[in-house]
């Protein structure tokens, strides 16, 4: 650390990313309405550093995209049940319409 990062408080640090990376993080700043890029980045790190315990670098991402299929998985399975359970009220509402119509037959034959 120089003097003059020393009596500043600050330290400057050279970060080299990919056009990808670089394109990611314009788009956020542009979505998020941010002008400066190293508050953007200063943002990000204190944010990681402060929810490191949650933040499971490297591992996170595999455990959402697991837990996003099973339950896709069993929304697809609720959503055929409630399929069928339609098919089956509407099984039933026939049922009752025709019943309705008989018992009135009856009663006009009596």
């Amino acid at each position: 650390m120089s003097k003059k990062e020393e009596d500043s408080g600050e330290v400057k640090i050279t970060l080299r990313v990919d056009a990808e990376l670089l394109q990611e993080l314009e788009d956020y700043m542009t979505a998020e309405g941010k002008k400066n890029r190293s508050d953007t980045i200063r943002d990000f790190m204190r944010y990681c550093l402060k929810n490191k315990e949650t933040i499971k670098l490297g591992g996170m991402a595999d455990s959402v995209i697991a837990e996003n299929k099973r339950l896709s998985r069993e929304l697809e399975e609720q959503n055929a049940e409630i399929t069928s359970l339609k098919e089956m009220l509407a099984k039933k509402e026939e049922q009752v319409s025709s019943l309705i119509v008989t018992n009135e037959n009856l009663s006009r034959k009596l």
